[in-house]
C-alpha cells in the first residue's frame, strides 16, 4: 500500500463533492492509500451533527461518505486530475455498530479510517472506523456502499 502523509485541507478538495458549508463536515485528509486513508474531523458548534445530548449516529456514517468522496478526490488532485463527478452518493449502509458514544464537545477531534473492501466500477464497498482520544477508542464501525459516476 503507497500511502502518502502531506496533510490536504477539504478547500482544496471543494470542486470534486457537491457539498458546500455548513455540510462540508470533514476537515482534512491525513493521509492517502492507493485503497485506503484517514480523514480528520474536527468538531463545530454550529454543525448539523450534535443532537442534544450527543452526536447523531447518522453523523458517523456521513463522515464515513464524504470521508472517502474526498480521499479519492485527494488522489485524483495529486495525479493532476481532479474533476467532478457526474454523480456521487452514499447507496448503502451494513454492519453499522455504535461501540461507544463520547461526550465530544465542539474542539474536539476524530478521525475517520476508511479502506476499499470491494471495487465493482462505479460501486465501492468501504470499512469505516471512526477513532477518538489519544489512546484512539474506536466509536463506530460501517461498511459503506458508495456510488462515483466520473
Amino acid at each position: 500500500m503507497n500511502m502518502s502523509d502531506s496533510v490536504i485541507h477539504v478547500d482544496q478538495l471543494k470542486s470534486y463533492l457537491p457539498h458546500r458549508a455548513p455540510m462540508i463536515w470533514v476537515d482534512e485528509v491525513i493521509s492517502v492509500g492507493d485503497d485506503s486513508g484517514i480523514i480528520a474531523v474536527e468538531l463545530k458548534e454550529d454543525a448539523h451533527y450534535f443532537d442534544t445530548v450527543n452526536l447523531r449516529n447518522t453523523s458517523f456514517i456521513e463522515w464515513m461518505a464524504q470521508g472517502w468522496g474526498y480521499l479519492v478526490g485527494a488522489k485524483l488532485l495529486n495525479s493532476g486530475k481532479l474533476v467532478q463527478p457526474k454523480r456521487a452518493f452514499l447507496a448503502g449502509v451494513n454492519n453499522f455498530e455504535v461501540h461507544y458514544n463520547p461526550q465530544l464537545i465542539p474542539g474536539d477531534m476524530v478521525f475517520v479510517h476508511l479502506k476499499l473492501r470491494k471495487d465493482l466500477g462505479q460501486v465501492m464497498m468501504v470499512d469505516g472506523r471512526i477513532l477518538f482520544g489519544e489512546e484512539q477508542a474506536c466509536i463506530c464501525t460501517a461498511r459503506l456502499k458508495l456510488f462515483i459516476e466520473s
